[in-house]
């Protein structure tokens, strides 16, 4: 009596999982649960393994660092004239950041800057050497003695 019961028990459960499992939502259910595990496993990867390097190269991407210097007034003698005073200064930096893929394209956009510069009657400090070869291709050279046609120029920092 007990071993029918234990059997009828045990035709229901195995009924009931035969039905569960060829039913459309019980596949579907399936399709989703590992839909789900995927992305659980690529967001742990991304966040918690490779946190640390993405944050990285989001901030090399989007800092930028200005540095603005306070005016410290004008100085004077015990007369009354200006030993020191403050002069607005401007400062240029150029940073390789890979945006120019060759060197002729990269050397043009340096003697643009120095050409605007020159323009607005900044004075340019520093060395800066830009030359053209005699094919008429720009290039850099840092030799003490520039080509005759070369074009010289400074930034200033």
């Amino acid at each position: 009596m007990i071993q029918q019961l234990f059997s009828d028990l045990f035709d229901i459960i195995k009924e009931f999982f035969k039905k569960t499992i060829s039913s459309r939502l019980f596949i579907l259910g399936i399709i989703c649960f590992f839909m789900y595990a995927g992305l659980i496993n690529k967001l742990f990867i991304m966040q918690i393994v490779n946190g640390e390097e993405a944050l990285n190269e989001y901030l090399q991407l989007t800092e930028q660092t200005i540095t603005t210097a306070g005016t410290r007034g004008n100085i004077y003698d015990r007369n009354g004239k200006v030993l020191a005073y403050n002069k607005l200064a401007y400062s240029v930096t150029v940073q390789d950041t890979g945006a120019y893929k060759n060197s002729n394209s990269r050397n043009n956009m340096y003697l643009r800057l120095v050409q605007i510069l020159e323009k607005h009657g900044e004075t340019i400090q520093g060395k800066f050497e830009v030359a053209i070869d005699p094919n008429g291709d720009i290039v850099y050279t840092s030799s003490t003695e520039p080509p005759e046609s070369a074009f010289c120029g400074t930034i200033m920092v």
